[in-house]
């Protein structure tokens, strides 16, 4: 694969990963996911989606702190709350739910 095909290919997925602004988190990690995993499996893809969900938070976070919006930053960190409870109790149980 040439260079140009690879950097279309790493742009469309992140240009993908950047869509969405009405969905919840766990609506967006599920997508991170399904995208991930088809190019690294279940385990990778999953760890690459958390990272991903993170760093689009804090992109998302700036832009509200920007915007004086501490309802959306308080909502957004209930969400990955739950988030972060559902990875503690099972990996393996949030990624069958994303493969519903």
């Amino acid at each position: 694969m040439s260079n140009k095909g690879q950097a279309d290919t790493e742009g469309q997925v992140a240009a993908s990963l950047f869509t969405g602004l009405n969905e919840t988190l766990m609506e967006r990690f599920r997508r991170y996911y399904g995208q991930y995993r088809l190019n690294s499996g279940t385990d990778e893809g999953f760890t690459l989606a958390k990272e991903a969900l993170v760093f689009a938070m804090l992109n998302d976070i700036s832009n509200y702190v920007e915007a004086d919006d501490l309802l959306s930053i308080r909502r957004m960190m209930g969400e990955w709350d739950v988030i972060l409870f559902m990875i503690q109790a099972s990996n393996d149980s949030l990624k069958e739910y994303f493969e519903q």
